[in-house]
């Protein structure tokens, strides 16, 4: 894992690193994203030095560079105050990022301000790729409703997708309303997609937009109009640059567009809802749970706008770029790509709804064409606009890359010229060969058995001894006379081969255990679409690992590599799990035990999993923690991000801070219980001198460590003076009576 545990700026889809670092944005080759910080370093710096033709940050996906972080508010207020007065002075000296404010309605009302005639002073910068540099005026958000008597043209537009309603009124075809879904799904998908991804090349919708806005042009006035339309008097057209201008004009579509990809989506869903025949104790759980993704998801999109607002929701970074500095939390550290994939829980709550597995196909469809659209449009303007930048700057790649030269990666980098690769294809083809045996099914499990044992506990005793002793490397010396490249050369096929045989071993088990049903509307279906998507869950958790992780990390290089890093990088998917190939590397087992309907199987993927829980215990945690110490973080982001959300609810709601104060205290009286227990055990077994072991000694001492050490709340001291002035109270009432 590349972690930084230290508290850093995050850009979603955007540039981060844990200390000062330069960052080079090339978008359209002409401007630079300035320096970005960490504000909470170990020295507490918190200088932002910035360059010239400064861009700004997207805000939108995550990719590997990005870290997440937090800052606190005196440094917000700092950072605020510096920008008013850096936008004040010199154009030549970028102003500091300053912290993104949740608004009201408006882009650039940091304050929370919503005027719309007045140019606020704190408004946020943009920067086009020539340099220029100009205040973002006012924008409605998306998610608010707004007073007929504010509406524009495109707002009358964008509601008239309401009208699409009218369709259920007729008894039409079921084909009509999926069509009419998937036309306007295409218009996002294709249609955008399309427009986004020639605006990344080419720059063609600024380009025809300067043309245009000549004001000779016959189409000046009509683009003028249709820009102008919906904005404050804070806008001037032709003040305003084109490439923002171009921007605009293109919101306007994606409006319209989005608007009617959600209506027809929860007309076509109305559509195929059926009232149930027979209302049972059983539909009630499959509603509320429907009715939770929905609101789920509407959680999730407005959160990611409180973070993101109007100029990543639109994509404004294809256009120009924006001085700014965001901080990602709840709903960004939930989740990758949150408005992609926890942002469509929906899809899948109105299915349950419906329980109609129409709209259950069709919604994975949907959603199979969004996430398409995020790795072809998407991903490749952010790879360019945010070259990588996170790297770990203490590794010494000169000296590193000796160990590795195109290693065999489970299949990747096959070679039929090295003994290694050869061999690991004989012993995986006679696996699956056996397969074509009338072997029994015991076998095939003790075989995967075997194989996951050799995996967990044969090579993590083997890394144990290493990372204690150095002694493979020791061995291969004193033993072969081979030195430490050889030595890890020999370890990386054994590790690949013994990884490669426990996963192909659990899929001879189903093989075994499987039967595939193709009826696409059985009672069995649905549970093998459940695990089909657990398996490209596994999929991209393994892609994504090896992304952040590359080859030293895939082979445990640090166990073996003295040039190892001296910072932690917490990036990728592990910016949400502090073990991804724990908990999602193990979604695909039990996607193919649900797939294959078997208990056994089932049985086998907990069996497997626990073992890498005892890997990672035992091996994994104690090395990292001998190589990095306090820096090896302790919570995961995922776990951070619920911690969040319960905290501000907890703060906010009184039900629920009354829930958790007396579960608080119910806890802290079940641990004062076992405290005294523990005690009172320990104090029976001196007084009749009954001798104990050293392991019994040793668990005993724990024990009561853990809970005599528990420190009380304020709650259990407030509850203790309460009761003595209760009683001091009463002590001087009897004494006046006396």
């Amino acid at each position: 894992m590349i972690v930084d545990e230290q508290p850093t700026n995050i850009i979603e889809d955007g540039p981060v690193v844990g200390e000062e670092v330069n960052i080079n944005n090339n978008n359209n080759n002409n401007n630079t994203i300035g320096n970005i910080t960490n504000e909470e370093s170990d020295e507490n710096s918190s200088s932002v030095n910035n360059n010239n033709n400064s861009g700004g940050v997207r805000s939108r996906f995550n990719k590997k560079d990005d870290i997440t972080s937090e800052s606190s508010d005196d440094q917000t207020s700092s950072q605020q105050n510096n920008n008013s007065n850096n936008n004040n002075s010199n154009n030549k000296n970028v102003p500091k990022l300053v912290k993104m404010v949740v608004s009201s309605d408006s882009e650039s009302d940091l304050n929370g301000g919503n005027s719309k005639n007045n140019i606020n002073p704190n408004a946020l910068i943009g920067v086009c790729a020539d340099g220029t540099r100009f205040p973002l005026p006012y924008t409605k958000n998306p998610l608010t409703l707004h007073p007929i008597s504010e509406w524009s043209f495109f707002d009358y537009a964008k509601n008239a997708s309401l009208a699409s309603l009218i369709l259920l009124l007729f008894n039409l075809p079921g084909w009509v309303f999926i069509a009419w879904f998937i036309f306007w799904r295409f218009m996002y998908n294709i249609g955008l997609g399309l427009l986004l991804r020639y605006q990344s090349n080419t720059t063609f919708i600024t380009k025809f937009v300067k043309t245009w806005s000549n004001p000779s042009h016959p189409l000046y006035p009509h683009l003028k109009q249709f820009c102008t339309s919906g904005m404050g008097s804070d806008y001037d057209f032709d003040n305003t640059p084109a490439e923002y201008n171009a921007w605009l004009a293109f919101r306007h579509i994606v409006d319209i567009v989005l608007a009617n990809d959600l209506v027809t989506y929860v007309v076509f869903a109305l559509a195929y809802y059926e009232i149930p025949k027979d209302v049972g104790f059983s539909i009630i759980p499959i509603y509320l749970l429907g009715v939770f993704l929905c609101a789920f998801t509407f959680w999730a999109k407005t959160d990611a706008y409180r973070v993101v607002k109007d100029f990543a929701w639109y994509w404004g970074d294809f256009f120009f770029l924006v001085d700014q500095k965001l901080t990602f939390d709840r709903v960004f550290s939930i989740s990758p790509h949150p408005m992609y994939t926890i942002g469509y829980t929906f899809y899948y709550g109105a299915s349950l709804i419906t329980q109609s597995y129409t709209v259950l196909y069709v919604s994975l469809f949907a959603h199979f064409c969004q996430l398409i659209f995020l790795v072809l449009v998407e991903d490749p303007h952010i790879q360019k606009t945010y070259p990588e930048i996170v790297e770990d700057p203490h590794i010494t790649r000169e000296k590193v890359k000796t160990y590795f030269g195109h290693d065999l990666v489970v299949v990747k980098n096959f070679q039929f010229l090295r003994a290694a690769d050869l061999f690991t294809l004989l012993i995986v083809i006679y696996t699956l060969a056996l397969n074509l045996l009338s072997l029994p099914t015991w076998f095939h499990i003790v075989q995967a058995i075997f194989w996951r044992c050799v995996l967990s506990f044969g090579l993590g005793w083997v890394l144990r001894l290493q990372s204690n002793q150095q002694w493979w490397t020791n061995k291969y010396q004193s033993v072969l006379g081979k030195d430490k490249f050889i030595s890890f050369e020999n370890w990386k096929n054994i590790y690949n081969l013994c990884l490669i045989m426990a996963h192909i071993s659990f899929t001879s088990c189903f093989f075994k255990y499987v039967q595939i049903d193709f009826n696409f509307f059985g009672s069995i279906f649905w549970r093998q679409i459940l695990g089909l998507m657990l398996i490209l869950i596994n999929l991209w958790s393994s892609f994504s690992t090896f992304e952040v992780l590359g080859e030293f990390g895939w082979f445990y290089g640090d166990f073996f590599i003295e040039d190892i890093p001296s910072n932690l990088y917490y990036t990728g998917i592990y910016r949400f799990l502090n073990n991804p190939d724990s908990v999602t590397g193990f979604a695909g087992f039990y996607g193919l035990s649900l797939i294959a309907g078997s208990f056994p199987l089932f049985a086998l993927s907990i069996f497997s999993q626990v073992a890498n829980f005892l890997f990672i215990k035992f091996v994994e945690k104690p090395h990292m923690k001998r190589l990095y110490g306090s820096k090896v973080r302790s919570q995961s982001g995922i776990s951070k991000g619920i911690q969040e959300i319960v905290n501000e609810l907890t703060e906010t709601s009184p039900p629920i801070q009354k829930l958790v104060t007396k579960t608080r205290n119910l806890t802290e009286r079940v641990e004062k219980r076992v405290s005294d227990r523990i005690n009172s055990f320990v104090d029976e077994l001196q007084k009749h001198g009954i001798p104990l072991s050293t392991e019994q000694f040793e668990i005993l001492k724990t024990l009561k460590e853990k809970y005599n050490n528990t420190s009380p709340n304020d709650s259990d001291n407030n509850s203790n003076n309460n009761n003595n002035n209760t009683n001091n109270n009463t002590n001087n009432k009897k004494s006046k009576k006396i």
